[in-house]
């Protein structure tokens, strides 16, 4: 069985978060993925592990993404040590 496309899968992501309450999709989000299948949830934290990776490399930032980046920055010596 052949899965959806990741540029379908991102897209449908962005879409996500761009139109509902931040702390809406967090807690929703966090919910959901709380309870599926263990190994979905090392796969899914493998995703995000690598985007706060790539987020830490990011040399410009504005004030809209500046709060995730230095937040990327600083767990990325934890990241690189556990994953």
């Amino acid at each position: 069985m052949k899965g959806p496309k990741t540029e379908d899968v991102a897209e449908m992501l962005i879409q996500y978060i761009n139109s509902i309450c931040i702390e809406e999709l967090s807690k929703e989000l966090v919910d959901r993925m709380s309870q599926i299948h263990p190994t979905l949830q090392q796969n899914f934290t493998r995703v995000c592990v690598d985007w706060f990776k790539e987020l830490s490399e990011k040399k410009y930032y504005d004030l809209r993404n500046e709060a995730s980046v230095l937040l990327a920055k600083r767990l990325r010596k934890e990241l690189d040590s556990s994953y």
